[in-house]
This record gives C-alpha cells, sequence and structure tokens, in this order.
C-alpha cells in the first residue's frame, strides 16, 4: 500500500515538474513574440524613412559628382536596404502562426478521469505535458533562429547604413 502511495505522489511531483517546465516554454513563446513584433516596428518605420531621407540627398547630388563615389554610395544604400528587407522577411517569418499545444478538455478526457486511478492520471498528464513541452521547444528554436538571423541582418544594414552616411558626407566636402 505504502509502495502505490508513494508511486502516486511520484506521479504527482513528476506532473507538477512537467506543467512548470511546459508554463516556461509557452512564457518562452511569448516572449519571443513581443522580441519579433518590436523588431517588425522598428522595421516598419525605419525602411520608409531610410528610403526617404536617402532619396532626398541622392537627388541633390550634384552632376558633376565623381561617378566611381556616386556608383559607391549607391551601391552602399541598395546593398543596407536590401540587408533590411531581409531582416524584414525573416521577422515576418519568425511572426508565423504556428501550431501551439493546448492542453486537452474534450470528452475523452473525462472519460480518461472516470475510468482511471490517480496515479494513472499523474503519468498521463505528465506525458501529455512533455509532448506539449517538445512541441514548444521545436517552435521556439525555430522563432529564437529567425530573431538571431534578424539581428544579424539589421546589424549588418546599420553597419553599412553608417557607411552610406560617411561616403555622402564625404562627397558633400568633396563637392563643396
Amino acid at each position: 500500500m505504502t509502495e502505490n502511495i508513494d508511486k502516486k505522489e511520484l506521479y504527482k511531483v513528476l506532473c507538477e515538474y512537467q506543467k512548470t517546465q511546459f508554463e516556461d516554454e509557452k512564457s518562452q513563446y511569448f516572449k519571443l513574440e513581443d522580441k519579433s513584433s518590436k523588431y517588425l516596428t522598428f522595421l516598419n518605420i525605419f525602411i520608409p524613412l531610410y528610403i526617404f531621407c536617402f532619396t532626398y540627398f541622392l537627388k541633390d547630388l550634384p552632376e558633376s559628382t565623381n561617378s566611381f563615389l556616386k556608383y559607391l554610395l549607391i551601391s552602399t544604400v541598395v546593398l543596407s536596404l536590401i540587408t533590411f528587407c531581409s531582416a524584414w522577411s525573416l521577422i515576418f517569418r519568425s511572426l508565423k502562426l504556428m501550431s501551439v499545444p493546448k492542453m486537452p478538455s474534450d470528452q475523452n478526457l473525462m472519460n480518461l478521469y472516470y475510468k482511471n486511478t490517480l496515479s494513472d492520471l499523474y503519468l498521463y498528464t505528465a506525458d501529455r505535458y512533455r509532448q506539449a513541452i517538445d512541441v514548444y521547444k521545436s517552435v521556439n528554436n525555430e522563432k529564437i533562429k529567425l530573431i538571431n538571423r534578424t539581428y544579424s541582418d539589421i546589424a549588418f544594414g546599420s553597419w553599412i547604413f553608417v557607411i552610406s552616411i560617411l561616403m555622402l558626407l564625404i562627397i558633400k566636402v568633396i563637392e563643396s
């Protein structure tokens, strides 16, 4: 009898542990969604502003500007824009609706509760949590990869952006 009670307590502890792990993975999923949304907001504001500013400054470049410098400047602007668009694409993919697990609550579950012992129910629930945790981990890992690639693209694009501004300043100094 004590072994049965010990088993029940063991399964209960396992179930509670799995529930905590499930909640942690679920929480991480929503934190990743929030981070993706912030990156998307940044890109949605920055890209049009970037295009507007450089269009404004590029149209004011005199015709006599050194063609090599002009070509280099336009190349860096285009490269940074492509990089930011790549980041935009990656962040959209990280926000893609993904199937996330939920714990069952249908009639089959009710029947399970009527027909099984408490130990079996704890074990069943712990296993369901384990399956859900595996799905969340997979989805979260994919989101993390996409967010990290987005960050890399934003960082690279930002460096190219700074180079573009420096080149624009150099051209303005040379032309004046």
